[in-house]
């Protein structure tokens, strides 16, 4: 964890320190070393949050984007007492999830239903070859663009994308850039694809899965702005008005709200 509590204030870790832990109330200490980010762990070997992921530099990155008053704030569930830290909880109560490591299926879909209006950034480089295989996507025709859009449509999802992300009723955000296999660079320009963030929508569909193609700055300004959820509903009312008619969509669709799961 990036934050503990020190005399009740949050504090990062620094050599030496000792804090309280804020979801158990247990004593962790700080671990700084030269390999791993400064974090704070708990001083016995059980952990209080079974959601809990060793945090790369990758993650402290991407939590470092936004204000700390979002990072690690704990979701509370009233009816059940179930807590958990969230990665990132906006002040309009929306979370994002960064997933490095491999994931159960039992433990995301636990995860969107205990913290409902979210979405994943999920380290693409995390696998050698899915960086690789979703570039021979677009190589191989499997990848279509809707026109005059940033959307694209693509088959075969499971040869190039990890199959626990293809199922999700929230959406997932494959982030590609710290991969470093620059051998496939050739077959479109780095910029086309690398350096973007890729969304799988939560779109049901027989034979596709959709992707919009955004920037890390184009996704900051709209969860920061808060205007993140009306910003996908206009997207996803776009692919189903382009795919419909051909008939190669199918969907439950129920407009996104403050406070309801992306039910699609």
């Amino acid at each position: 964890m990036k934050y503990a509590l020190v005399n009740n204030q949050r504090v990062e870790a620094q050599k030496g320190m000792k804090g309280i832990c804020p979801v158990c109330k247990q004593p962790v200490i700080a671990k700084c070393g030269q390999f791993k980010v400064n974090h704070w762990a708990h001083s016995k070997s059980n952990n209080c949050d079974s959601w809990w992921e060793s945090e790369t530099e990758w993650h402290r990155t991407w939590k470092n984007l936004f204000p700390e008053e979002w990072q690690e704030v704990i979701a509370y569930d009233e009816n059940t007492g179930e807590k958990h830290v969230a990665d990132i909880k906006t002040d309009q109560g929306f979370v994002i999830e960064f997933q490095h490591s491999q994931i159960r299926p039992e433990e995301r879909i636990s995860r969107e239903l205990f913290y409902k209006n979210m979405l994943w950034v999920v380290d693409g480089s995390r696998l050698k070859l899915t960086f690789p295989r979703f570039y021979k996507a677009f190589h191989n025709g499997n990848i279509h663009l809707i026109p005059e859009t940033n959307i694209f449509y693509l088959f075969h999802a499971d040869e190039c994308i990890p199959k626990e992300w293809l199922n999700c009723n929230v959406p997932v955000i494959m982030d590609f850039k710290s991969s470093t296999h620059h051998e496939h660079l050739k077959i479109l320009k780095e910029g086309e694809v690398k350096s973007f963030l890729w969304c799988i929508l939560p779109i049901k569909s027989n034979s596709l899965t959709i992707l919009y193609k955004l920037d890390k700055e184009e996704l900051i300004k709209y969860i920061t702005s808060g205007g993140l959820v009306f910003h996908y509903q206009n997207i996803i009312d776009r692919v189903i008005e382009v795919l419909s008619p051909q008939k190669q969509v199918t969907y439950s669709y129920k407009p996104l709200r403050r406070g309801r799961r992306w039910n699609l």
